[in-house]
């Protein structure tokens, strides 16, 4: 597992075997959280990794928490101003499972942010 807290890993640091840097080891699997330091590593080195963020629906920035952040990303999508960067934001802004990012995705998002409530799929 790849803490948060690290903020750059040197270039081939982790999963190789040797000093030149030319064998990988074999069927590791990195735990990391999105967007961190080492989810981008094992993305460039291509490691499979394991992504440790705990879901939560309408979490759109991946945090780990509910707030405006989503909920100003929900209506920009709802717009068609800006695309999703992943299939795990996809994911999260589709609160109605519909397989569409609306406004009825958005809406949804902006009320549980308001009323400090979780979403479930109904």
């Amino acid at each position: 597992m790849i803490p948060r807290s690290v903020t750059s890993i040197g270039t081939k640091a982790i999963g190789y075997l040797d000093e030149s840097n030319s064998y990988k080891v074999e069927g590791l699997v990195l735990g990391v959280y999105r967007d961190t330091a080492g989810h981008k590593y094992s993305v460039n080195n291509g490691f499979e990794f394991e992504l440790l963020n705990k879901f939560i629906l309408g979490d759109i920035t991946g945090d780990e928490k509910l707030d405006t952040k989503d909920a100003l990303k929900a209506v920009a999508f709802a717009k068609k101003s800006v695309d999703p960067k992943s299939d795990d934001e996809f994911k999260a802004a589709d609160v109605n499972g519909d397989g569409k990012l609306d406004s009825k995705d958005a809406m949804v998002i902006i009320n549980a942010v308001k009323n400090k409530k979780t979403i479930t799929l109904k």
